[in-house]
């Protein structure tokens, strides 16, 4: 245990059962303390625990399922605990485990059994085989080699996200930056993993296979440069994958093979920081080799993107408390847009042509009008039409003139009624409500905006389009006044001083915004309210220096009076203090109190050097009228004080260091 302290400690219960002469392994697994001891590297629980004999036993329990009729105990504490000690990873029983073949072929017969699997010994199997790999796994993928039909089990399995997991591990998927020279990474470039997972995308294996095996093939997409990734940037796998992707077979399938798709089309995003290999431009050739395959592809991109006839009723409408939604957008329809939107906005010449070829744009521009409040269409067909910002000059062309982008986006309805649902325990009488691509219409024409300030052909298009200026004077920029935070009075504070710009899809310049922020008031307030606030701060400040003026001259005269008097009252006292010490001299004094006199009689000297004579001293009863003065200055001093807060607490006015001169 990590608190042992000599004198302090107490027996652990661990301990009490290896003082035993004889003893089980399961004793020791109800004990709660021994993953503790395990990792605390107890040496006689080290030392029992690698034997064989346990080892198997602990295997045993992690990837055999229990029998009906046992205890809890061995369903759920014994399966838990030795997952536990095998990621303890100590270096004993990791020997004792890779050193058998037989206790590795045991622990690998969980891949074995027909799916599906036992959950939640898959995710013990999972969290042991992360350990392995992490510490040991040059051993692990030498005992891989030697049976290849483990490859064809953990693709088999792939309907497991727990199994699902450790092939990722083995790809070197799981890493931001991968692993190019891992054993399992090398191990695995020889073989025929990528084919096997291509295959696990079809119709006849479980949504869930379909799911993961996608998941994986895009996380090898995603990692940096390694064996794997050479092998998908092969002509042949990359048909190979498209045309599963596009095979006529039920939408979820399709739509977990455009999944990968989209990985592949995604740039490379790596932090420097953590760029440990060299990088040779493979990626960039990866997604070149999609783009030439998608784009031969288009055409069957395009018919998928129909609903199709043959679905049932329950397929076919969607009813949902906004209304009826016939037919439901879907999950294949929504990448299909996304995947056009990657391809339209490669800068690929080829991919350009590819979609301007088809009636692509126009279909998702009608969809992104029939489905008013699906908000996921409605960003994928955004990010297709604002292709012109970085878009090649015929491709503005093809989006201003045979699109016309400028004529949809003005004649598109800002209400919509929706469809009512038949089976409404209710019947209500809806009022029209607006849409909900409203907003994304304004980013499209606000961006087109700001596309021609820079490009000559967008610029001398608009301005020859009535239909467009009419839009901008009337719908436009008044739209972008009232959804401009910065200019509500209101306001944003802490967006203005920080000075956040572009974070709202107006853009509106600062030069626009017509608050300033108070920092006394901690407001906004408009400029004419600032200059009469001004007015009455200069007059009231005015008024308020001069009485605080008078009254600190009185007051600095009444303090120096006050000075004199003082010093007169402490001479006078030190005078008589002498007078006494001189006739306690001549009785001859102590010697202690001798040393006191001599103090006295310096001080007294320091006062007169100070200019304060015996004769300025005053009487008793001009000592009284002092006091008296001095009780009346300070009553007077404290009402002032009062007066002049309560002055500032009544006009709300902040407290102004007026200079006062000293001398």
């Amino acid at each position: 245990m990590f608190w042992r302290v000599s004198g302090l400690n107490t027996a652990s219960p661990v301990d009490v059962i290896l003082d035993k002469e004889e003893y089980t392994l399961e004793e020791l697994l109800d004990e709660e303390e021994v993953v503790q001891e395990c990792k605390s590297l107890n040496p006689r629980l080290t030392e029992f625990l690698r034997k064989k004999e346990n080892v198997e036993k602990l295997v045993e329990y992690l990837v055999t399922s229990p029998e009906e009729d046992a205890d809890d105990k061995r369903v759920f504490k014994y399966p838990f605990t030795a997952c536990e000690i095998f990621c303890c990873e100590v270096e004993g029983i990791y020997n004792t485990l890779l050193e058998h073949e037989t206790i590795l072929d045991a622990l690998f017969g969980l891949l074995n059994n027909e799916r599906p699997l036992n959950t939640i010994l898959a995710g013990y199997f999972s969290r042991v085989m992360g350990a392995l790999l992490a510490r040991r796994s040059g051993d692990v993928v030498q005992y891989l080699r030697k049976k290849p039909e483990l490859l064809k089990a953990f693709v088999y399995h792939v309907d497991t996200t727990s199994v699902a997991e450790v092939l990722a591990r083995l790809a070197g998927a799981d890493e931001p930056v991968g692993y190019s020279e891992s054993p399992s990474v090398l191990w695995l470039a020889e073989t025929d993993i990528l084919a096997l997972l291509v295959q696990s995308l079809g119709a006849d294996n479980p949504p869930e296979g379909q799911a993961n095996a996608a998941e994986v093939l895009a996380a090898i997409a995603r990692s940096t440069e390694t064996p794997l990734t050479e092998s998908m940037a092969s002509a042949e796998f990359m048909q190979t994958l498209v045309d599963s992707a596009l095979a006529p077979h039920s939408g979820i399938a399709a739509s977990h093979a455009l999944n990968v798709c989209l990985a592949l089309l995604e740039p490379l995003i790596i932090d420097p920081t953590m760029n440990r290999f060299p990088q040779n431009n493979l990626h960039e050739q990866l997604r070149r080799e999609a783009v030439k395959c998608l784009s031969q592809g288009v055409d069957r991109l395009v018919g998928m993107m129909d609903p199709p006839a043959d679905e049932s009723k329950a397929l076919s409408e969607l009813k949902t408390t906004y209304g009826l939604i016939k037919p439901p957008v879907g999950q294949l329809r929504l990448k299909i847009v996304d995947l056009l939107a990657s391809l339209f906005r490669s800068r690929d010449p080829l991919a350009e042509q590819a979609v301007m070829k088809t009636n692509a744009i126009k279909k998702a521009m009608d969809m992104f009008l029939q489905y008013p409040f699906n908000n996921a269409l409605h960003g994928g067909v955004t990010m297709l039409l604002t292709a012109f910002e970085e878009g090649s000059v015929e491709l503005r062309k093809f989006l201003l003139e045979e699109v016309d982008v400028v004529d949809w986006i003005v004649s598109a309805p800002t209400e919509v009624l929706p469809e009512p649902n038949p089976d409404a325990p209710v019947k209500v009488h809806r009022k029209p409500l607006r849409a909900g691509y409203c907003g994304h219409l304004t980013q499209i024409a606000n961006r087109l905006q700001r596309t021609s300030e820079g490009c000559e052909y967008v610029k001398n298009f608009l301005d020859n389009s009535s239909t467009w200026k009419s839009y901008v004077e009337n719908e436009l920029e008044s739209r972008n006044k009232v959804e401009s935070v910065m200019s509500w009075q209101c306001g944003r504070p802490a967006s203005q001083v920080m000075g956040i710009h572009g974070m709202y899809s107006t853009d509106m310049p600062f030069s626009s915004i017509e608050c300033d922020f108070d920092s006394d008031h901690n407001r906004f307030a408009s400029p004419a309210l600032e200059e009469e606030d001004d007015e009455e701060d200069d007059e009231n400040l005015a008024e308020w220096s001069a009485t605080m003026s008078k009254d600190i001259t009185a007051t600095e005269t009444d303090e120096q009076a006050n000075d004199d008097i003082s010093a007169a009252k402490v001479l006078s006292s030190v005078s008589n203090d002498v007078s006494s010490m001189e006739d306690m001299q001549d009785d001859e004094v102590l010697l202690g109190e001798a040393d006191a006199t001599d103090g006295l009689l310096g001080l007294a000297a320091e006062m007169e050097g100070l200019g304060v004579h015996d004769e300025e001293k005053p009487s008793s009863s001009e000592e009284k009228i002092v006091r008296d003065d001095d009780a009346t200055e300070k009553k007077e001093n404290d009402g002032n004080e009062q007066d002049a807060n309560a002055f500032h607490d009544n006009q709300f006015w902040p407290k102004y260091d007026v200079p006062v001169d000293e001398s």
